[in-house]
């Protein structure tokens, strides 16, 4: 994971305390937490070691979600992605409406 750009805050505070989980083929990975930034960069690299098929076209997608880490309540999903093995982007990014 290097960096994201432009999150829309979900706090009222105007600051975003980011982190990434990514997801595929059933095992989740996340990054640490990038605190105050709506650009955080993260500089970390999360491996999956998981069996591939033989057919790509069969395999899971990854889910890559960018997340606001909050001291009280539930955590906010900001952003997320789905891309598929031959890397085509199945869904345009989705920037989620702070609430």
């Amino acid at each position: 994971m290097y960096m994201a750009r432009n999150l829309p805050s979900s706090d009222e505070n105007g600051q975003l305390d980011a982190y990434v989980k990514c997801r595929f083929m059933g095992a989740k990975k996340k990054t640490s937490i990038a605190p105050s930034s709506s650009e955080p960069c993260f500089f970390e690299t999360l491996e999956f070691n998981e069996n591939l098929p033989t057919d790509f076209k069969l395999a899971a997608e990854l889910i890559v979600q960018v997340w606001d880490k909050d001291l009280v309540g539930a955590n906010t999903q900001v952003s997320f992605v789905l891309l598929s093995l031959s890397f085509e982007v199945k869904t345009s990014i989705r920037l989620l409406a702070s609430a």
